[in-house]
């Protein structure tokens, strides 16, 4: 029986190799097969790619905001921005992404890859948890996603003048941002969403579990 599942990318198309952030679900139909390969085990990966979150050249700013493994899209393309500068390449893109979670755990190694590429300058990286009452030696940022784009968005000048958004994750993040920006004055047209399930079939799922 072929399972299939749509992944992000997390490599950049300037590496030699995928890589993928997946988060294990217990009771899933397809997380719990993977994490029994092993090296030499094989997959199907189809050579069509149908995600929608590409940079947009027509502006200089680019807000991107992801829940736990919804930042891997913003990886890809960070990593291509940092292999290209190092080329030499002529860019004046500026980044700032929020980055959601529970627990600061759920960042996997994109927190620290991200915060020492926030040194170059041309990259702001919020990571940000939502329980912090589970996590009291958390220093950073605390909230939702939603409950602080408007924050970092304000104070660095990522407004609808010259800024593009992109969100990706969890589809009710997805949902409450993109009304957000739009109050912000926002262009629908350079809002641009990637959704990790629906909330109606996540929903399912969850009752026939149970």
């Amino acid at each position: 029986m072929l399972l299939e599942r749509p992944y992000s990318i997390v490599s950049s198309p300037h590496e030699p190799c995928f890589e993928f952030f997946i988060e294990l679900v217990p009771g899933g139909s397809i997380t719990p097969k993977l994490w029994t390969l092993k090296l030499g085990s094989v997959i199907l990966v189809r050579r069509r790619i149908v995600g929608q979150l590409i940079l947009n050249t027509d502006v200089t700013h680019h807000l991107m905001l992801a829940t736990v493994t919804g930042i891997a899209p913003f990886v890809s393309i960070l990593r291509t921005q940092k292999i290209e500068r190092e080329r030499g390449a002529p860019t004046n893109h500026q980044f700032l992404v929020i980055h959601g979670a529970s627990q600061s755990a759920d960042f996997g190694s994109y927190r620290s890859e991200l915060e020492e590429l926030s040194r170059a300058g041309w990259l702001t990286y919020i990571p940000t948890v939502s329980r912090p009452w589970a996590e009291p030696n958390w220093k950073g940022e605390t909230g939702r996603v939603e409950d602080i784009v408007r924050k970092y968005s304000d104070q660095l000048g990522f407004d609808g003048c010259d800024s593009a958004a992109y969100a990706c994750g969890h589809p009710q993040m997805v949902t409450n941002v993109k009304a957000i920006l739009e109050r912000a004055r926002f262009n629908r047209d350079r809002i641009e969403e990637e959704k990790y399930f629906s909330i109606d079939a996540h929903q399912t799922l969850a009752n026939t579990s149970v």
